[in-house]
């Protein structure tokens, strides 16, 4: 009787392990939503090209030992994190693209287990589970897996860091807890250079948390000694290697293609090969410093612009739709999908239908959620304000630097909390105040 007990007991404690009905049908989700993954991932045949060709090739340089170059020159265009994790696949398991596939469905699978644990962390079980259901089947994240692209790790990597961040604050000296937090946000970078939004979410949490100045002082020098160790090894060798000391040289160019007389607030190429003549390396930091310097003069020249353009830059990170058409081809280069069949198109209104609801669920939520705050004590108040801070940060950023459909992939668990939020707990309120009237 006691060891009956004392299992029930067990389980109560670790609220995550039991298996009810619920458990039973999130579990039947996750497997539907993996096994949209591989279907897709067999369907689509598409090959790397562009962004995912060039990770790809970054890899395999790494994994045979010729350091990070693109086609046997130093480079720093792209960020080294997820091209660094390819080349560990591919020296332990081959270079075989089905190697990169099955890693992209486990962390597809990493970021539900994330979903789930997180949610449950600062919401409840109920919000988690339907949270979770949520980003399983959502449809940026059943494409993704097929594409070798750094959303891939950045999707679980934010949700990781940010466990990371909950679970040490308070508990371990805020000199520690920042530190390691800091550590994990430069690895954050690397494998996304966006990723540096997360710095000043985290710095809100502590900031909320009550503690006084000093405690929060030291959580932001561990912070910052954190992101220090791990980032500036990469910036000393680019500016040795390439004589220009930054994360990425594309930075620049970013810049330029964000504000420039043809910006759209959406990605528009630039001309890069008229401009300055020389070396690969030297062509590289040139696109960096001319970039930069050019979209400075812009900014300078026509404030007007930049204004008229900040809301078409949100809106083309927020709405635009993540379907990476240019990747769907075959080695001649032509397409591998029907895009114009009517079936195909009755899909992606569905796909898109999907996303707006769940992204106007999630907009709810501030309000709603305050509300409630306001009625009852809210003590995980911090962390919710922390979620939100996760998605505002990188809002603030693409009000600046042109958006994409692809670059709101990271958030895309946040929203799923968020809208789970508004379903589980304001709906059912709402019901029965109705009820009663």
């Amino acid at each position: 009787m006691s060891e009956n007990n004392g299992a029930r007991g067990w389980h109560r404690r670790l609220p995550l392990l039991t298996w009810r009905r619920a458990d039973q049908a999130l579990a039947a989700i996750v497997v539907a939503g993996l096994l949209f993954r591989g279907w897709w991932i067999g369907m689509s045949h598409a090959i790397p090209v562009s962004d995912a060709g060039h990770y790809r090739d970054l890899a395999l340089s790494l994994a045979h030992g010729d350091g990070y170059q693109f086609h046997g020159v130093p480079t720093a265009w792209w960020v080294p994190g997820w091209p660094f994790f390819l080349s560990l696949l591919y020296r332990v398991f081959g270079e075989d693209d089905t190697v990169i596939h099955a890693s992209n469905l486990g962390l597809a699978l990493l970021t539900l287990g994330l979903t789930l644990i997180v949610a449950d962390r600062i919401f409840n079980r109920s919000t988690a589970a339907l949270a979770t259901g949520i980003a399983a089947l959502f449809p940026s994240l059943i494409l993704l897996p097929e594409y070798f692209l750094s959303e891939n790790l950045a999707v679980p990597g934010l949700l990781l860091i940010t466990l990371l961040a909950i679970s040490v604050t308070g508990r371990l000296h805020p000199l520690a807890a920042g530190f390691l937090v800091g550590m994990g946000s430069g690895v954050l970078v690397y494998i996304r250079e966006a990723n540096f939004t997360f710095l000043p979410a985290v710095l809100l949490y502590w900031a909320l948390q009550r503690q006084g100045r000093r405690q929060l002082a030291l959580h932001s020098a561990g912070l910052a000694l954190g992101v220090f160790v791990v980032l500036v090894p990469w910036v000393i060798r680019n500016s040795q290697v390439l004589g220009v000391a930054t994360m990425s040289t594309s930075a620049g160019v970013n810049l330029w293609i964000s504000f420039h007389p043809q910006a759209t607030g959406g990605y528009v190429p630039v001309p890069l090969d008229a401009w300055e003549p020389g070396t690969a390396q030297n062509r590289e930091a040139w696109y960096h410093t001319y970039g930069s310097y050019s979209a400075i003069h812009y900014v300078w020249e026509h404030p007007q612009r930049v204004i008229e353009l900040a809301p078409r830059k949100l809106a083309a990170f927020l709405f635009d739709e993540w379907w990476p058409w240019w990747l769907d081809q075959d080695a001649t280069g032509q397409p591998t999908l029907g895009y114009n069949t009517v079936g195909f198109r009755a899909m992606l209104m569905l796909l898109s239908g999907y996303y707006l609801v769940v992204l106007a669920l999630a907009a709810a939520f501030p309000v709603f959620w305050q509300r409630r705050a306001r009625i009852a004590a809210e003590r995980r108040a911090p962390e919710v304000l922390f979620l939100l801070g996760i998605v505002l940060f990188p809002a603030l950023l693409h009000a600046f630097i042109f958006g994409n459909g692809r670059f709101h992939a990271p958030l895309v668990p946040i929203f799923s909390m968020l809208a789970a939020y508004v379903v589980t707990e304001v709906v059912p309120a709402r019901a029965r105040s109705c009820a009663l009237r």
